[in-house]
């Protein structure tokens, strides 16, 4: 497997940990307490900030995540921006404005605005409207752990 390709000029800050045979466009921006996974593709102008990120996962140009967790296989298309969530394994998102969420696994997010949500997974969200404040195919979300996201 390839060493990771960081494409000048590209911003690297603070402390990161970049897996095997993963690529980071031109003028990406990654912030402090960034993990990403083996074979990832960062397109140019995407910026991460106190993010881990598994492998195989494509992150678009113009992306903005703020303390995210995002699954393995997962593609984010470009302008989306992504703010303390969680985005399940195999998931599919275009551009999106996502703040407070937790998406399913294999989920398709085609809509523009998530606030506050939960979504299970398998579903498929259709675009031109917006959700807050939604639980929508959800299972329970933990048993007896918890996750705790914190973003300084």
């Amino acid at each position: 497997m390839q060493d990771p390709k960081i494409w000048q000029p590209a911003n690297l800050w603070g402390a990161q940990l970049i897996g095997l045979g993963t690529t980071i466009g031109a003028f990406a921006d990654i912030g402090d307490n960034v993990v990403i996974g083996q074979n990832c593709k960062i397109h140019p102008t995407a910026v991460l900030e106190s993010c881990i990120i598994g492998n195989n996962v494509e992150i678009g140009p113009h992306c903005y995540l703020r303390g995210v967790v995002v699954g393995d296989q997962v593609m984010i298309r470009e302008n989306s921006s992504i703010k303390v969530a969680v985005i399940g394994r195999g998931s599919f998102i275009v551009p999106s404005d996502i703040f407070n969420c937790f998406i399913g696994e294999n989920s398709n997010i085609v809509t523009h605005i998530l606030y506050n949500c939960v979504i299970g997974s398998n579903t498929f969200l259709g675009g031109g409207v917006g959700f807050a404040d939604l639980k929508f195919n959800a299972e329970p979300l933990f048993n007896d752990d918890q996750i705790f996201l914190a973003v300084s």
